[in-house]
């Protein structure tokens, strides 16, 4: 192989080993289209406005101190984007295969179990927005319900109709 072949296999396994990185975010930004972070590279490589895609329909703000995976295109450390994060001091562990859990690190938690949904606010309001109507096994229980056998003083009401 010539010396000018060698070197351009080189160059191309420097930006292949430069394609991939992983940091932490240090801080970031989510007031824009796209959300920005920062994210500490190994050693004192700190990567500034660093954009960061998400799946369709779920966002988050990750935690400082959190996992980044940056992707750099064409192994150029200027043109990185976060394509995933983890805070494994918060991650929730032991769901069942097909099983999923959106989360947060004060324990809040929408649950998709094999036994059912359960929505876990961690001692937090819970707020139920532009609803006309809530309805538990076709039972209205919002702000339009009605019970029957309603009697005043310390009584019972009887279920709702």
């Amino acid at each position: 192989m010539t010396d000018q072949a060698t070197r351009g296999l080189e160059k191309i396994w420097r930006r292949l080993q430069m394609a991939i990185g992983r940091g932490r975010v240090t801080t970031g930004d989510d007031g824009g289209n796209v959300q920005m972070l920062q994210v500490q590279m190994p050693g004192e490589d700190v990567r500034d406005n660093t954009p960061r895609v998400a799946e369709y329909g779920f966002s988050s703000m990750p935690l400082p101190g959190c996992q980044a995976i940056v992707i750099f295109v064409a192994g150029e450390r200027s043109n990185g984007v976060v394509i995933g994060t983890n805070d494994e001091s918060t991650r929730p562990t032991g769901l069942a295969p097909g099983e999923v859990k959106v989360y947060t690190d004060l324990g809040q938690s929408l649950y998709f179990s094999r036994a059912g949904t359960v929505i876990d606010c961690a001692g937090l309001p819970l707020t139920i927005l532009n609803a006309p109507s809530v309805k538990h096994d076709g039972v209205e229980i919002g702000k339009t319900h009605r019970h029957g056998g309603v009697q005043s003083g310390g009584s019972n009401t009887g279920t709702p109709v």
